[in-house]
Formats: C-alpha cells, sequence, structure tokens
C-alpha cells in the first residue's frame, strides 16, 4: 500500500523524467529550439512545481501517475486557458511599479526637503 509521501514521490519522479526528455528532445535540435521554446519550458517547470508541491488530493496523484505525458497535457490546457500569462503578471508587477514610484518620490521629496533647509540654514 502507498503512502500519501510515497506516492507524491513517485509523481514528483514521474514528472522529473517527463521534463528531462522534453527538455533533452529540446537539446538534440540546438539551441534555437530550446530559445523558440522557453516559455513552454518555464511553464512545464511552474506545472511540474505545482502538481509536485500543490495541495493535490492522494486519489488526484493515483489518477496523475496512471497519465501519459501529464505535463504536456497540463500545459495546452494551460495554452487554452481563458486567461493569459499578460493578465497573470499585469496585478503584480503594476503593484511594484506602484511601491518603485513611491519610493522614489519619497526619496526625492526627501532631498528636495534636505536641500530648502540646507538653503534656509544658510541664509541664516
Amino acid at each position: 500500500m502507498y503512502t500519501e509521501d510515497s506516492l507524491r514521490e513517485e509523481l514528483i519522479a514521474k514528472l522529473e523524467k517527463e521534463q528531462k526528455e522534453y527538455l533533452d528532445g529540446l537539446k538534440e535540435k540546438g539551441v534555437d529550439e530550446v530559445i523558440k521554446n522557453v516559455y513552454e519550458i518555464s511553464a512545464r517547470q511552474e506545472i511540474m512545481d505545482y502538481l509536485s508541491y500543490g495541495n493535490i488530493a492522494p486519489k488526484d496523484v493515483k489518477a496523475l501517475l496512471k497519465t501519459n505525458h501529464i505535463l504536456s497535457r497540463m500545459y495546452d490546457e494551460w495554452l487554452s486557458f481563458d486567461g493569459n500569462f499578460y493578465e497573470a503578471l499585469q496585478y503584480p508587477v503594476d503593484k511594484e511599479i506602484e511601491r518603485i514610484s513611491d519610493e522614489f518620490y519619497r526619496k526625492d521629496d526627501k532631498k528636495k526637503s534636505n536641500i530648502k533647509k540646507s538653503l534656509l540654514k544658510a541664509k541664516i
């Protein structure tokens, strides 16, 4: 009988094998093919991480273990998803732009304030 941990380990090994075979196939085709497929490589790795460490029920892990080309199927599903990568990136990128901008202008305001203080002291 399999434990939840042993099922998870078996799934991780299966996913790693599939990803390695995919990468080896790309490498055989040359650097240009690897570069052309960098988005898929990255997405497949993210899917692999999610499946490896996400909260997936043991019954679902068992089903995945009996499935061929898990990462390819998940990637194809990802591509057909209504949302897109741009939308997924938009919120965190916009949030970080706001944080950077706030930090920049806070420093800029502080710098201007220090210059004004220096000028006032110079007049005294």
